[in-house]
């Protein structure tokens, strides 16, 4: 089964972490940068159901869950492995209502990290009575099934977009001509504008552990509220401290305070200490940016369909380079090198192979910047993460690398547009006559 729960590791235990920066060919020509619109702009106009600033009751433990239980549904995710063999695996997400939209059409906030793999989804909605399922008991007018993959489909679950590096995806759930009416959904709610979250404050997380134990609730407090925490795969990361217990396939799931309001989306844990886990706060209190509310509603925001042209959402400045990496010791000196480059990525057009050893990074462009001397992932890591801050699509920058003894610094075009892997800008479609 695939992993769902993120293994993470907080900078401040020191711990390795491994680093993977998917490369995806999001466009047919090697130089082209697409002229789209910033997606931060577009999302101003967009926004999510919020909680009135009136009429907010602190709510006891019971009565929290039976607000937002119905909110939290289950995700199924069946992928391609080996020859004709598929891969299953589990996850959670909170459906959110957005005023824009029409009546029957309701958003899935879920984790990228649990759709990432593509494939066949089926999206379990809890029913009036909240009851337990089964893939083979489970009422099936409460289940839509839809394909994540690189093309928009009009099935009752379709794919709005999704981002690695803030590590949100968003569905859309149209009940449209199915037996479920728009009164059957419950969607959760973010708090006001002048609510803030406090270290210690009482929360409780709502998610579906090992696939098999939907509507799972879990409490604890906020143990943090913007720590910076390195993630196997992704990178590094603001996120929300928690010591409530989040599990393998409660990814994706919601994290409330006692008022029955959405304030995050499950995502990472430590698997080493006990009551370290994390959450995407639905913003950052600390840091410029960031949140799942700024994610999602900039996926949703550029997402468009029209006659010629189809796209998926996209957050703006999501670029990535396109290689794994690895470290070596030799002589006593640790050595960072390229383990696999993702074919048509920004690495492999800047011609960067496996076995490459990094060096340095550098940009003259935008801005000045060096590296220094990289000897080990994390310092590769963050110094991507410095670039990422300031560079977007056109921009570019130099990485020295050894090769056979041969030191050589190419230069990195930033010409592909992370967005969801195999999916986002895509050129326009012959129209069918």
């Amino acid at each position: 089964m695939k992993r769902l729960f993120t293994k993470i590791t907080a900078l401040i235990l020191a711990i390795t972490i491994c680093v993977s920066f998917a490369g995806c060919n999001l466009f047919k020509s090697e130089s082209f940068v697409p002229d789209l619109p910033d997606s931060k702009v577009l999302a101003e106009s967009y926004g999510l159901s919020t909680t009135p600033e009136t009429g907010r009751t602190i709510l006891n433990r019971v009565e929290a869950v039976a607000k937002v239980e119905r909110s939290i549904v289950a995700i199924k995710m069946q992928y391609p492995t080996t020859g004709t063999s598929k891969g299953t695996s589990y996850g959670s997400g909170v459906i959110v209502d957005n005023a824009d939209a029409t009546d029957n059409v309701f958003y899935v906030l879920t984790c990228h990290h649990v759709i990432d793999s593509k494939g066949d989804i089926t999206v379990y909605v809890p029913d009036k009575n909240t009851r337990n399922f089964t893939d083979n008991d489970y009422d099936d007018d409460f289940a839509f099934t839809g394909v994540i993959e690189d093309k928009i489909n009009n099935k009752a679950i379709t794919l709005i977009g999704g981002d690695k590096l803030a590590d949100v995806a968003v569905l859309k759930l149209d009940v449209t001509n199915t037996n479920v009416s728009k009164d059957d959904i419950v969607c959760s709610v973010l708090p006001p504008e002048s609510y803030q979250m406090m270290r210690g404050e009482s929360v409780f997380a709502i998610g579906n552990p090992s696939g098999t134990l939907p509507m799972t609730v879990s409490d604890g407090i906020i143990s943090y509220l913007d720590r910076e925490v390195g993630i196997s795969e992704v990178g590094y990361m603001n996120l929300m401290q928690i010591d409530v217990q989040i599990n393998h396939g409660s990814s994706g799931g919601g994290l409330f305070n006692y008022y029955g309001e959405l304030i995050g989306i499950t995502n990472a844990g430590s698997e080493t200490y006990d009551g370290i886990n994390y959450t995407i706060p639905y913003e950052l209190t600390y840091s410029q940016g960031g949140g799942f509310v700024e994610a999602a509603t900039q996926l949703i925001a550029t997402h468009y369909e029209t006659f010629e042209e189809k796209n998926f959402g996209y957050i703006t400045g999501s670029w990535e380079i396109g290689i794994t990496l690895t470290s070596k010791t030799s002589f006593n000196t640790t050595l960072v090198m390229i383990n696999s480059v993702a074919s048509g990525s920004n690495a492999d057009n800047a011609q960067l192979k496996a076995g490459d050893v990094v060096k340095s990074i550098s940009c003259s462009g935008k801005i000045t910047y060096n590296s220094g001397a990289i000897s080990s992932v994390e310092q590769f890591a963050s110094a991507i993460a410095h670039l990422r801050s300031y560079l977007r699509c056109g921009d570019s920058f130099s990485i020295t690398i050894d090769r056979n003894g041969v030191e050589m610094t190419p230069t990195v075009e930033l010409t592909k547009q992370f967005v969801f892997c195999d999916t986002g800008y895509r050129e326009p479609i012959e129209a069918k006559a």
